[in-house]
């Protein structure tokens, strides 16, 4: 029912691909104040 409400084939929901915009994360208010509050320790992974 999910996938019929947002007109999608059923199947992954998640990408395969990386197509992460980091620069758009590091500029997010919510990341922005959890980079803060880390103390700037926020590990990356890869």
């Amino acid at each position: 029912q999910a996938f019929e409400q947002a007109r999608r084939k059923q199947g992954s929901i998640f990408s395969k691909k990386c197509e992460v915009d980091k620069e758009k994360i590091m500029k997010s208010k919510y990341f922005e104040l959890y980079y803060l509050r880390s103390g700037n320790s926020v590990c990356s992974a890869q």
